[in-house]
């Protein structure tokens, strides 16, 4: 409703009948006029105010439906995006006027305004930005005679004037738009016919059209009288888009090929932004995102509402550069960065095969992956390339994600130290890698001996693998070697670990008699896996005997036993088969199975095995006592006397009363063994002290009888007495 034609409701409602019969006052022009009728706008309840646009991007638009005219390619009117932005005083090209009418003495009801603008055609559900539809059921406006003013007794006297030239203006009382019928909203028209925009909602005028089923509610622009866009736009002179507000998108123009553009103002390419004020890129048939275009016709980034610039991506969701003679690096807050591909690891952009890292005050600045970790820029030949430390002659070395530097390397692998080494924060110092992944220790120049570095706690700096395993220095060839200190390097579990040769065989360290020794673990066992590997071989002594490696199998008594390497006995320096020992000093043999008919020499090289006091034992297979006639010595069921406890087996193998035929190079200690009595129900351990087992006692003599006794006895005193007698006729003479 115009202003005009609310102030004649008011004065009608308010039955004011002025008196013809008196002289009308009129105030002059250049007096102040007074306002009168200033309720007319409350008449008129305030509608909600219409839903914000959220505008995200919406991938799923990646072809945007044509919801634009197809228009030039230069627009006399062309911005960005129309997102519900907080402007706080927004710009317009036909700034609507926020003034009261100018007052006049009487009301001249001459041509009142429509209560709505009628334009064209509304856009179709791909939206065009034409004119919304008229409201079909609006009525010409009527034209109403001046009211008769009767009687003399009474002067109203108002300061209303009417407006020359027919300088009448429309004006938002409220946030909301006037709507039509057809849910159609319409803009205030100024005096000169350009369409406004309401400055109180920051927002375009909506129409509902429906598409395959759906109402869409799409923004539309004001236009000026000359056809013109009226657009907002926001604080960075920035138009803002019309948006299908169902969908969150903003609407594009098209090009005569179909192809969809940017609104193009005083030859600059504007472009819309998201509710979130990210900026959003119109993209070709490819889905590639294209940036828009400055004066110069040079392309530019497009920037969010905090003025950082944006990377454009291309159809495989990868940021790219864009090019003016040279790659261009976004900025943000002043500092460019770099772009980056679909799972956010930057990257660097390449001129010439050579990738080129970002200046900033004098210095260099290193690409990142997703996790954090910084990359070296690659050069023409595929070498990664250290970039110099500010403001120093030394190398800044990138860092990994938890702020670890590491060295660069050459297109072989193999790392560079450039100038210093890198030092950890404990003062030792990081060895480069060759291309196998190995440490690279400094060599001797005489011997070529790669050396070992002393830190200042007068411990080894230890080399350290692609693993993050330590390692030895090698000879010049190829052998690992120990340091003369003494220290062993460890894996990460904590296990000391064994040097190599060349080849990759163990080298045993040598003790002060130059017999080889195992190393030792934490809990006094000896290391018998290099990794997950069993040794391969027994350490030897001076002499060429084989040593059995130890393993504790009981940490508070410390007991401990000797261990098989690779289900094969050691040998003796004369080459001769030893069983190993348990923990009390009794000797073992390997596992053996069922059926070993013909191999028995392959289990018991040296026969049974026997006890600490040269007792042979019988094994135990399958819960039975294994007796051959084929080992010596000759043992039967019978010779049993009980069951030998063993850690780990307790009592599985057998004790008889037969005596080896060699001796045990064990010590003697006691030992647990249960009597085997048959037909007894779990006998008590005896605890067998240095004394040997029970043997059964001999068989009795055969009787004689007390006669024949006491003659043997009676003969045996004669004898004596004749040698006393001897004995003194000797001596007397």
């Amino acid at each position: 409703m115009s202003m005009l034609s609310s102030f004649f409701n008011v004065n009608k409602a308010m039955d004011i009948q002025p008196n013809l019969s008196k002289r009308k006052l009129k105030t002059p022009r250049n007096s102040a006029p007074r306002k009168v009728a200033k309720t007319a706008h409350l008449l008129n309840p305030p509608e909600d105010d219409p839903p914000k646009a959220d505008v995200p991007i919406l991938e799923a638009l990646e072809n945007q439906p044509p919801l634009l005219e197809k228009l030039g390619t230069n627009l006399d009117n062309t911005l960005p995006l129309l997102e519900e932005m907080d402007i706080e005083n927004p710009v317009l090209e036909g700034e609507p006027v926020l003034k009261d009418p100018p007052a006049a003495d009487h009301v001249k009801l001459e041509d009142p305004p429509a209560d709505h603008v009628k334009l064209e055609d509304p856009p179709a559900d791909h939206v065009k930005l034409e004119d919304p539809p008229a409201d079909p059921s609006e009525l010409d406006p009527v034209a109403l005679d001046p009211v008769a003013l009767a009687g003399d007794d009474a002067v109203m006297v108002d300061n209303y004037e009417e407006p020359e030239n027919d300088e009448k203006e429309e004006f938002y009382p409220n946030k909301t738009y006037a709507r039509k019928m057809l849910n159609v909203d319409k803009y205030a028209v100024n005096h000169v016919g350009d369409q406004i925009y309401n400055p109180l909602s920051r927002q375009y005028a909506t129409y509902l059209i429906e598409e395959a089923g759906v109402n869409h509610k799409v923004q539309f622009v004001p236009r000026n009288a000359n056809g013109s866009f009226n657009f907002i736009k926001d604080h960075d002179g920035m138009i803002l888009y019309p948006f299908n507000l169902t969908v969150n998108f903003p609407i594009f123009p098209q090009n005569q090929k179909g192809e969809y553009m940017y609104f193009r103002i005083n030859n600059v390419d504007h472009y819309p932004r998201n509710a979130n004020g990210t900026p959003i890129y119109v993209k070709n048939k490819e889905g590639r995102e294209i940036p828009p275009f400055n004066e110069q016709n040079v392309p530019f980034y497009a920037k969010d509402a905090s003025g950082k610039e944006c990377y454009p991506k291309d159809a495989y969701g990868d940021e790219y550069y864009i090019w003016n003679r040279k790659p261009v690096f976004a900025v943000k807050e002043g500092r460019p960065f770099y772009a980056k591909d679909k799972y956010q690891n930057e990257f660097y952009p390449v001129i010439n095969n050579r990738e080129v890292a970002i200046g900033y005050f004098f210095s260099k600045i290193y690409a990142k992956t997703a996790s954090g970790k910084e990359i070296y820029p690659h050069d023409a030949e595929g070498n990664e390339v250290i970039l110099p430390k500010l403001g120093t002659l030394s190398w800044n070395y990138a860092k990994d994600e938890d702020g670890n530097a590491y060295y660069p390397t050459d297109k072989t692998g193999e790392e560079i130290v450039q100038g210093d080494y890198i030092y950890d924060e404990d003062g030792s110092f990081k060895y480069p890698l060759n291309r196998e992944g190995m440490p690279k220790y400094e060599k001797d120049d005489t011997t070529h001996d790669e050396v070992y570095v002393i830190k200042m706690d007068l411990s080894i700096n230890w080399g350290v693998d692609k693993n993050g395993n330590q390692r030895y220095a090698k000879k010049e060839n190829g052998d690992e070697y120990y340091p003369i200190n003494g220290e062993f390097i460890y894996d990460p579990s904590g296990s000391p670990q064994y040097a190599r040769t060349r080849e990759g065989n163990i080298i045993f360290p040598l003790d002060v008699e130059r017999n080889e020794s195992y190393l030792m673990d934490d809990g006094g066992s000896d290391v018998i896996y290099m990794g997950d590997v069993l040794l391969d071989r027994y350490a030897k002594t001076r002499s060429g005997e084989e040593i059995y490696p130890i393993q504790i199998t009981h940490q508070i008594a410390r007991r401990y036993k000797e261990v098989l390497l690779n289900e094969k006995y050691a040998t003796t320096h004369l080459q001769e088969v030893k069983y190993p020992l348990d923990e009390y000093g009794n000797e073992y043999t390997l596992d053996i199975p069922i059926q070993i008919a013909g191999k028995e020499k392959d289990y018991f090289p040296r026969g049974y095995p026997i006890t600490n006091d040269n007792w042979v034992i019988v094994p135990e297979v399958e819960g039975k006592e294994f007796i051959s006639d084929q080992l010596l010595p000759k043992v039967q069921a019978t010779n049993i006397i009980g069951k030998l406890y063993r850690e780990g087996k307790h009592y599985r193998d057998y004790v008889t009363n037969v005596k080896s035929t060699r001796l045990s190079r064990a010590a003697r200690q006691k030992y647990n063994i249960f009597p085997y009595v048959l037909g007894a129900s779990n006998p008590p351990p005896l605890n067998n002290l240095l004394n040997p087992p029970p043997v059964p006692p001999n068989k009795p003599l055969p009787k004689v009888s007390q006669p024949l006794n006491w003659s043997l006895i009676g003969m045996v005193l004669i004898g004596f007495i004749y040698l006393l007698y001897q004995f003194f006729l000797k001596a007397t003479k």
